[in-house]
């Protein structure tokens, strides 16, 4: 939950930042869009530990995301 604050936190800044530099909120180069991903794999990889009921298959599940995010 922590590194998912921080990286939100560093999408909404630095698209508060880039409006007046670029002239845009968001534009799809690569910072952005791994930033974007990072994000997707956070909630992807919390989301999978707090739904699955059992403990065991919670940390499969949730290490296989890590894994993937890690590539």
């Amino acid at each position: 939950p922590l590194g998912l604050m921080f990286t939100c936190l560093a999408i909404v800044t630095g698209s508060l930042w880039g409006q007046p530099t670029w002239g845009t909120w968001w534009v799809w180069d690569a910072r952005l869009t791994s930033m974007f991903i990072l994000t997707l794999f956070y909630i992807g990889f919390i989301v999978s530990h707090k739904l699955t009921l059992q403990e065991e298959k919670a940390n499969k599940i949730s290490s296989i995301v890590a894994i993937i995010g890690l590539i």
